[in-house]
């Protein structure tokens, strides 16, 4: 259990990582306003694919 705690922590880490250096790399397309009032919480989650260590969200 231990381990696959320790696996799954590694791997949202890495997924917020990614997502952080995205919004970095996208914050003039997106726009400052969107990014900082942008949260899971205002969102559904109508489906996620995983493929390989690829997570894809539908919200």
């Amino acid at each position: 259990m231990t381990k696959f705690c320790e696996d799954n922590e590694r791997f949202v880490d890495k997924t917020l990582k990614k997502y952080e250096k995205y919004v970095n790399a996208s914050s003039d397309r997106i726009g400052k306003e969107a990014i900082e009032n942008l949260s899971f919480h205002d969102c559904a989650i109508l489906k996620w694919v995983q493929q390989d260590n690829n997570l894809t969200l539908l919200l």
